[in-house]
């Protein structure tokens, strides 16, 4: 997951700074602020919702039929006892620089987590 996350924030942060040429040159960044000053909202709404139980309920339409897009998952089981997985922690950096997009640092995650198994 550092890795990832790592990876999504770099990706990001190249994203909202680069320039977009249909909007002479500026970039996210820049237009969201200008946005945010040119339209955005002022103040504070007068029209509150007295009672925000009952927000979004339409008492008069018709009532919904009862759905269930429940999905069941069970809870996923880490094979590694605490111990071990400290073990995994000192021997792995998620963070290390690798040429193929983590793709060795998961192989040798892979390898590390077969041998401490292994030796338990």
């Amino acid at each position: 997951m550092p890795r990832i996350n790592n990876t999504l924030k770099l990706f990001a942060d190249a994203w909202n700074l680069h320039s977009i040429r249909t909007e002479h040159n500026l970039n996210p960044t820049q237009l969201f602020t200008r946005g945010m000053l040119q339209y955005g909202i002022r103040g504070i709404e007068n029209n509150l919702v007295s009672n925000l139980e009952e927000y979004g309920i339409d008492w008069d339409g018709p009532i919904p039929t009862i759905e269930s897009d429940t999905v069941t998952v069970n809870e996923p089981t880490n094979i590694l006892n605490a111990n071990q997985s400290l073990n995994l922690a000192s021997r792995i950096d998620p963070l290390q620089t690798d040429e193929c997009y983590g793709i060795n640092v998961y192989l040798e995650c892979v390898r590390t987590v077969a041998d401490i198994l292994q030796n338990s």
